[in-house]
């Protein structure tokens, strides 16, 4: 009788390793800084086997970025349940906010604070993010143009409200996670949302 073969673990349980030693070493001294030979000592792993698993050092920080925000982007998802648009649009805000606090070094990188490789497009975990980048950036603009023809929020082009929107909250974010003497501490940050969710008054 023929026996069913278990996937091997083994994979999987390098990728986390590795994955935990760059998000560290970037939470120490940044992404640019950041080398391979660094993340194979780190990791206890040889250089051979990040390249394997990552291809490179894009590949290995755009799938560091990937796996630290796809819960976040799921997240997302479930804030749109049983709200109106406004409170979607205002949920969105606040949920920026959040992961910046949660996950700064992540977030740091995804805003390109740090830096991101120029073409998401070319590896698997870029291509991911631009989906649930693009995807976001979709369900805020139609939920701006429900709450505009619902009379909620004053008559203006849902796209220009929604890259102002993207952009405050953003930069918000990205003042969160600053590594210097200009970073915006938690409760301001919180403050200033609530006046940015009054521009849609």
């Amino acid at each position: 009788m023929a026996t069913t073969r278990r996937p091997d673990p083994r994979p999987a349980r390098t990728r986390a390793v590795i994955l935990d030693a760059v998000h560290e070493l970037v939470t120490e001294q940044g992404i640019t800084d950041t080398t391979i030979a660094q993340v194979s000592d780190r990791a206890q792993v040889a250089v051979g086997s990040i390249y394997t698993h990552f291809g490179s050092k894009d590949g290995l920080v755009l799938e560091l970025a990937w796996s630290r925000t796809a819960p976040a982007f799921a997240t997302l998802e479930e804030l749109r349940a049983d709200r109106g648009p406004l409170e979607r649009v205002t949920a969105l805000g606040e949920a920026i906010v959040d992961f910046a606090l949660a996950e700064p070094v992540s977030l740091g990188a995804f805003l390109g604070v740090q830096a991101l490789p120029g073409d998401l497009a070319s590896h698997e975990a870029g291509r991911q993010l631009l989906t649930e980048v693009e995807l976001v950036s979709a369900h805020l603009r139609s939920d701006l143009q429900e709450a505009i023809d619902a009379g909620q929020t004053p008559e203006a082009p849902a796209d220009e409200l929604a890259a102002m929107l993207l952009g405050l909250w953003t930069g918000l974010a990205a003042a969160v996670v600053r590594g210097d003497r200009f970073a915006v501490d938690a409760s301001l940050a919180r403050r200033a949302l609530g006046r940015i969710g009054t521009l849609l008054a």
